[in-house]
């Protein structure tokens, strides 16, 4: 399995940091995983592509509360109890035979449930839980092979924390989730010729997805926000 290294590069009001590498065990700034941190200033359809051999992951907020965000990233490689291969028929002496790739080729895509769990959990600054403020935005930025399949998760901030009983380890925040979205999937990078299993909402590699937050009641009182997600990308996955 590819390591997930983080690389940030900050950027608040047209003023531009240095790029720090989180965690004294992470190498030079080359490997598959980056994050970088909020900036202000929404990004505005059309969604901008990415850099070939990556794919981008964007996190806007659109309304008018602060939105506590939680990233979730698979790489496609992992044995799982219950996998969900990209399977196709195939037919072996007039018999019909349903084949599905195994998990070694990358393109393994989690449901929900198998997403959704602390250990597929990424951290964003550190954090796993980021406070994303009203018209601000993060960029994720991960290598191809590094991602398969990914989603938000969006609460309130203000999570309380939890003691573990453990004073060397630091507690835990806790939070509501309100909106889930995902999973989404990296298009296929090798020519699976899926007939069985199809999933939409793909982003290419080299191209962007975009997680749009915004309030359903559209910021009329900010104690009624209800969040919902929009989801786009720069562009569609092409066909082998």
């Amino acid at each position: 399995m590819s390591k997930r290294l983080i690389r940030v590069i900050l950027v608040v009001a047209g003023i531009a940091f240095i790029p720090v590498v989180l965690g004294a065990s992470c190498p030079a700034p080359s490997g598959p995983r980056y994050l970088t941190p909020v900036r202000t200033g929404v990004v505005q359809p059309p969604v901008p592509d990415c850099d070939p051999g990556f794919v981008c992951i964007s996190i806007v907020n659109r309304a008018c509360i602060t939105a506590q965000v939680a990233l979730y990233t698979h790489d496609g490689y992992d044995d799982l109890v219950d996998p969900v291969y990209p399977c196709r028929e195939t037919t072996q002496d007039n018999v019909v035979l349903v084949v599905c790739d195994e998990a070694e080729v990358g393109e393994l895509q989690l449901t929900r449930p198998q997403l959704f769990t602390p250990v597929n959990q990424a951290l964003i600054l550190g954090q796993q839980l980021l406070p994303l403020l009203p018209e601000t935005s993060v960029l994720v930025r991960l290598q191809c092979s590094s991602v398969k399949s990914m989603g938000i998760e969006v609460s309130l901030p203000g999570g309380t924390d939890v003691d573990d009983g453990d004073p060397t380890t630091p507690d835990e925040p806790t939070n509501t989730v309100l909106y889930t979205a995902g999973p989404d999937y990296r298009c296929p990078m090798v020519n699976l010729s899926s007939t069985t299993i199809t999933f939409d909402s793909d982003v290419p590699c080299g191209e962007t997805i975009q997680y749009l937050i915004r309030d359903i009641n559209e910021c009329v009182d900010p104690t009624l926000t209800n969040f919902t997600v929009d989801m786009t990308t720069s562009a569609t996955c092409s066909l082998f």
